[in-house]
């Protein structure tokens, strides 16, 4: 009685019948990245009545998260985000059934974290992690649903993992440079707009499981929230695709890259030594959440800089260290530095975020 009254206003649509409903109480979900898309889809599909929620995501939840990632609360930084998540999950509906997996997907657990899954979301803003679970999908045969969000823009697409139906290397055959499209903490994003896309993902589930039209299977939905402009555009196959054409094979090795901190001298002290120069190679509104003194520049802007203009701000003699938000940006500045002959430069390990949560352990204790 109690399942009919909080389902009450869906199982009266025609289109949702109660068979339906029992379907996806024994639906497996499975959510890849709990940030500003994993959040609403996981709220979304917890309220609809799904049975089964495996979050994935190895990140904790920090301040600037909390804009867009709606589970989340000011009590909940520094808490692992898939726990924070879980805990808020099970209160809304006690019903579901939750597991957390607080780790990247990586090559090396993606098998078995998908084998059980009856669909695949995903809900991350890295770029190998997408081609990984596309690739794995078609393996499989699993069905995911895809979206993405950068700025004011969107994109949203169901794959449904059968042979040949097209898939996202139809529509992006080669993976881009780990660094070549910025992340929301690099380029920004409007919060509303994962809140959007993740709607739409979240629809495209129920849409899977109750079968009542072929929703954007075969289809890209672009969305521009900045001039309300939605467009939906039909996918193609690609029948020399790596994942889904003739022949395609499943290739692992295409996600075990070497570690991109691997060579890079780090600087993991809580102390800054007051000699060291400091370069700060973030975005200006990254700025907004603090800073360390010291010189500003982008990596954008640091690669167009020439040595000349680079020796107008900085002293080859004297240490430099490196930061950026999470401590990538920064390594990949080290390396272009060093074949600028600078030779006393490092990373700061873990970046500013890491660098500012240890400072306030440190008051703490």
């Amino acid at each position: 009685m109690e399942d009919l009254l909080r389902y009450q206003r869906q199982l009266q649509l025609p289109e949702w019948c109660p068979e339906a409903q029992q379907q996806l109480a024994h639906t497996r979900v499975l959510l890849v990245g709990m940030g500003g898309l994993g959040c609403p889809v996981a709220l979304y599909l917890t309220a609809a009545g799904v049975g089964q929620l495996t979050l994935v995501d190895g990140d904790q939840v920090s301040l600037s998260n909390l804009h867009r990632q709606v589970l989340y609360t000011p009590d909940d930084v520094g808490t692992l985000k898939v726990v924070a998540a879980a805990k808020r999950l099970h209160a809304f509906n006690p019903q579901l059934h939750c597991n957390v997996v607080a780790e990247p997907l990586r090559a090396s657990n993606v098998l078995s974290l998908f084998h059980d899954a009856d669909i695949i979301v995903d809900c991350t803003d890295n770029l190998m992690t997408r081609y990984l679970i596309n690739d794995v999908c078609q393996h499989l045969q699993k069905p995911w649903i895809y979206g993405s969000v950068y700025r004011f823009e969107g994109q949203v697409s169901t794959f449904t993992g059968q042979p040949q139906s097209g898939c996202y290397r139809c529509l992006y055959p080669d993976m881009p440079a780990p660094a070549a499209i910025p992340s929301c903490s690099e380029a920004g994003v409007l919060g509303t707009l994962p809140g959007t896309v993740a709607q739409l993902q979240a629809t495209e589930v129920l849409r899977q499981i109750g079968q009542w039209s072929e929703g954007l299977s075969g289809h890209v939905l672009l969305l521009d929230l900045k001039a309300m402009h939605f467009h939906r555009l039909k996918r193609t196959h690609n029948t020399n695709c790596l994942a889904c054409g003739t022949g395609a094979q499943l290739d692992l090795s295409r996600y075990t890259t070497p570690d991109p901190l691997a060579g890079i001298p780090l600087w993991e002290a809580a102390v800054i030594p007051p000699h060291y120069q400091v370069m700060d190679v973030r975005e200006k509104s990254e700025r907004l959440g603090g800073y360390l003194e010291g010189v500003h520049i982008p990596l954008a802007e640091l690669h167009t800089l020439s040595l000349e203009k680079l020796l107008q701000v900085l002293n080859p003699e004297v240490p430099l260290l490196v930061y950026c938000q999470k401590g990538l940006r920064s390594a990949q500045a080290v390396t272009y530095l060093q074949h600028q002959g600078f030779r006393q430069v490092f990373s700061l390990h873990g970046g500013y975020e890491n660098w500012s949560s240890s400072q306030r352990s440190s008051l703490v204790s």
